[in-house]
């Protein structure tokens, strides 16, 4: 956790060792995000505390019920100009931004009911899954827009098929 608080790591080991999770193994990340501090009206950064697939993915194999996951099936690639403003110098400028991303993801899970294997399949879109800033997008889904919609994908199936399954840290970056 590179940039995270001692009280950070502190709250990332509590819950890894609260849901029988692994530090060591990625299972956690400490996220910064701004939430309004309902006495002052302001916005604070605050850490937070989030699953990563990794976690849910472990947590998948523990149930001794996960038969698999297919390979994604990305849709068609779509290429935007986004419009939005940017802080520079401490003034708001316009800027527009092309990105090429693929329209959605769809990942299959495979999970035993009955000793019989069964497919959940969960399709995500990736304007609405990618997070945005003024009007752009942001981080790593500018970076890697294949490999974020790959992971919120995953994540999204794995949810469907296995309950035990929370939220992972890709999913809510920047939210």
């Amino acid at each position: 956790f590179p940039n995270a608080s001692s009280t950070g790591i502190l709250a990332a080991w509590d819950t890894a060792k609260a849901k029988g999770l692994d530090v060591m193994k990625g299972h956690v990340a400490v996220v910064k995000q701004n939430q309004k501090n309902p006495d002052t009206g302001k916005w604070d950064a605050v850490e937070v505390v989030w699953l990563t697939l990794a976690s849910q993915i472990a947590i998948a194999h523990r149930t001794g019920v996960f038969a698999g996951m297919d390979p994604i099936d990305f849709g068609p690639l779509i290429t935007k100009t986004f419009d939005g403003k940017v802080k520079r110098d401490g003034k708001w400028t316009e800027q527009e931004q092309d990105l090429t991303f693929p329209e959605s993801a769809t990942v299959c899970v495979h999970r035993l009911v009955g000793n019989v294997p069964r497919a959940f399949t969960e399709t995500v879109f990736f304007e609405e899954m990618v997070p945005m800033s003024s009007g752009l997008p942001t981080g790593s889904w500018v970076k890697r827009p294949r490999g974020m919609l790959a992971k919120c994908a995953k994540a999204a199936a794995l949810r469907i098929a296995f309950p035990e399954c929370d939220y992972s840290a890709e999913e809510m970056e920047d939210q």
